[in-house]
């Protein structure tokens, strides 16, 4: 017991150091929290707290270590702690609705993210660094454009959804990270079915004498009958408070926050008309991205539950995956898909267009 402990302990460790090695690495970054998922899904919350609290802490002392106590350091500790806090909170048990603490999480990224994405971009040492690049292309290319010009712009823009991508970002991590950890342990839940029914019928065959044969496949059979039931057990208790959720068919929005994604774009239409507080408009078109986003996964788990009812599995899952890259492409063909699939999320909300599991 000791020994698996260790070893529990030991993985924990290492998952933690892995996370923040990719969040140090620049592209890596994009997969520093999957480590932190499959700690949370093998050994619980207890373990994700820890292996998050490993990260930050090592992050935070390799990032002062190489940049001293700077302004920029300090921001970028404050975002990864944000980030790291959230997913703990995506991971709870309750609120029971996905998308609910989703939305907790949202409330504390997105105001966070608002203070120090700016603060970070902003900095004058990376500032003027991008902004002699930027001048250094538009030269190159001939171009008579302001760099400076470009990356206040820029600024500007991504200001509207910094908060909101990043909380988009913990949504998928921790539902794709969720549905490729938790599919590969039932897979190994299904190998201790089948091994067990191989043994069976392997001792079934291999009877020596009638009486003797009856004992011995019986003992035999108990023996992996007991360890299937026991295995069963196991990921009944599993299954009963899963951290991440993994299935499309489970993924609902509830009906109530129907007026939430209606209050938010209609401030966002009347701010066409009355001037508010740039900080207030940032928020708010950061919210809404967040809901429509939320809507817009509903109209795919609809898609996706109405595909899988087709006879032809082959063909449903070839549909499906070209509606994922029609999604992805980017353009004017992934905003018509986009709008599309909100508008079915959106539609589900009064008209029921699929059974879904649980519910």
């Amino acid at each position: 017991m000791n020994g698996q402990k260790k070893k529990q302990n030991s993985l924990i460790l290492v998952m933690g150091v892995l996370s923040s090695v990719l969040l140090l690495s620049g592209f890596g970054s994009l997969f520093f929290l999957l480590p932190l998922v499959y700690v949370a899904i093998r050994f619980g919350r207890k373990a994700l707290f820890l292996s998050s609290l490993i990260s930050v802490v090592l992050f935070s002392g390799i990032t002062f270590g190489i940049a001293g106590l700077t302004e920029l350091a300090t921001y970028s500790m404050i975002l990864t702690i944000a980030l790291l806090l959230c997913f703990n909170i995506i991971a709870q048990s309750k609120p029971r609705n996905f998308v609910y603490r989703i939305l907790l999480s949202a409330v504390l990224l997105i105001p966070v993210a608002q203070i120090v994405i700016p603060a970070i971009l902003n900095n004058e040492t990376l500032k003027s660094t991008i902004i002699e690049q930027l001048n250094a292309l538009l030269v190159t290319n001939e171009l008579e454009l302001s760099g400076k010009t470009l990356y206040n712009e820029a600024i500007a823009i991504f200001a509207k959804v910094n908060g909101a991508s990043l909380v988009v970002f913990l949504f998928l991590n921790a539902w794709l990270g969720g549905a490729w950890f938790i599919n590969r342990r039932y897979r190994n839940f299904i190998n201790v079915i089948v091994g067990a029914s191989e043994a069976i019928k392997s001792n079934i065959n291999d009877i020596p004498s009638e009486q003797n044969g009856k004992e011995s496949v019986n003992k035999s059979a108990n023996e992996e009958l007991l360890r299937l039931a026991q295995k069963i057990n196991e990921e009944q208790q599993n299954g009963a408070d899963l951290i991440f959720p993994y299935d499309l068919k489970t993924y609902f929005v509830p009906q109530v926050l129907i007026w939430l994604l209606l209050a938010v774009w209609a401030f966002l239409l009347i701010s066409l008309k009355v001037q508010f507080p740039i900080f207030i408009l940032n928020l708010a078109w950061n919210c809404a991205i967040v809901v429509s986003f939320s809507y817009l996964f509903q109209g795919l788990a609809v898609v996706y539950t109405r595909l899988s009812l087709l006879p032809a599995a082959p063909a449903a899952r070839l549909g499906f995956t070209i509606i994922l890259i029609l999604l992805v492409v980017g353009g004017a063909v992934s905003l018509v898909v986009s709008i599309l699939l909100i508008l079915i999320g959106t539609l589900e909300t009064w008209i029921r267009l699929r059974p879904i599991k649980g519910v």
